[in-house]
């Protein structure tokens, strides 16, 4: 029965890989190309326009240092739709069949929760950040299972391809669970302690924030129902300890703000925002209640990524659920275990599936 799981998982994976195959080639390149209004992502045809352009690393640097990991992938891959398409997949596959092999997880439902979500397709589909997230999380789950550092420097190096607060990610998540760290097996003690520390530093350094914090203003303004609570919550962070006070509510807030235009969703006049992240939010809403109820504690260590996850970019003043993606994969992790497994013992031994 369980190797019956397993080649049905594969099977229903080559078949995702065909699905996404055919749409790529009947409407997804014509759509990143701008010949038809189906915005289905986020900045791929931005990132495929300023590659085209032929611009050089430091002409990139100056523009915008965000732009550097999507436009050096899209150089090595000579610009090309299915080349991309397949390095997407690839990542993904080695994602999903790596993390079953070393966990104990429900493939059938962990690949059905992938599939379904919005941002994920989008991120298969064409050139973007947020499927090098994906490819960071899996090493570093492979890092926290094998223990093998060479994972863990992967990871790092790789998470610039992303943003510069994933590399940051990796860093603290390898400090915390670090020998050297006192407390280590003291989950909550951790969390709290690098929150008030955030809460501390980020007040400090407001002004290394500011240019972030104009574009932020109008982006909420144009983003969101309830923009005025969020300006409220970042204006209290930016006291000292003011981010203890609101990281809860503002976590909340951009994984599930955007339910709150539910009357827009069949408004597609920016189908990507009206509906694929609200799909995308409901979705993490659903699962973060699934956690909840069945009782998934940070000292799961899916759980405990997360958190640290969310405390890093959460501190952003820029709207941007889909910068919350990762956390709609540590809770698909979570709750596809079959078997609660916590952080303190040693999970050195792979499970062989």
């Amino acid at each position: 029965m369980f190797k019956k799981s397993v080649l049905l998982s594969n099977l229903y994976l080559w078949l995702f890989f065909i699905f996404c195959l055919i749409f790529l080639y009947t409407i997804g390149i014509d759509a990143m190309k701008g010949n038809i209004d189906f915005e289905f992502y986020a900045d791929t045809e931005t990132y495929m326009s300023i590659s085209e352009e032929n611009y050089s690393f430091q002409e990139i640097l100056l523009i915008n240092p965000n732009l550097i990991g999507p436009y050096t992938i899209l150089r090595l891959l000579g610009n090309s739709y299915y080349f991309v398409f397949f390095l997407n997949f690839l990542i993904f596959s080695y994602f999903f069949l790596k993390l079953t092999k070393l966990y104990d997880l429900n493939r059938n439902l962990l690949l059905v929760l992938l599939i379904i979500s919005p941002i994920m397709f989008g991120s298969l589909i064409g050139i973007n950040k947020e499927i090098f997230s994906v490819l960071v999380i899996a090493l570093m789950l492979v890092y926290h299972k094998k223990q093998k550092y060479i994972y863990i420097f992967l990871a790092f190096l790789l998470a610039f391809l992303v943003r510069w607060q994933m590399a940051l990610f990796v860093l603290v998540y390898t400090v915390m669970t670090s020998k050297f760290n006192p407390i280590k097996d003291k989950f909550f003690l951790n969390v709290f302690v690098f929150l008030a520390l955030v809460s501390i530093l980020y007040p400090l350094n407001l002004s290394s924030f500011e240019d972030i914090d104009s574009v932020a203003s109008e982006a909420r303004d144009n983003k969101v129902e309830g923009s005025g609570l969020f300006s409220i919550l970042i204006s209290i962070q930016n006291y000292p300890f003011g981010y203890l006070i609101v990281f809860i509510p503002k976590a909340l807030f951009l994984l599930g703000g955007i339910l709150f235009r539910f009357y827009k969703v069949f408004d597609f006049s920016d189908i990507y925002n009206n509906l694929f992240i609200f799909i995308q939010s409901l979705l993490s809403i659903i699962l973060l209640v699934q956690i909840v109820r069945k009782k998934i504690s940070i000292h799961n260590h899916f759980i405990y990524m997360g958190v640290l996850y969310c405390i890093i970019f959460c501190l952003s003043p820029i709207y941007a659920p889909r910068y919350l993606f990762p956390c709609y994969i540590f809770m698909a992790l979570a709750l596809s275990e079959r078997k609660f497994t916590d952080l303190s013992l040693d999970q050195s031994e792979p499970i062989i599936n």
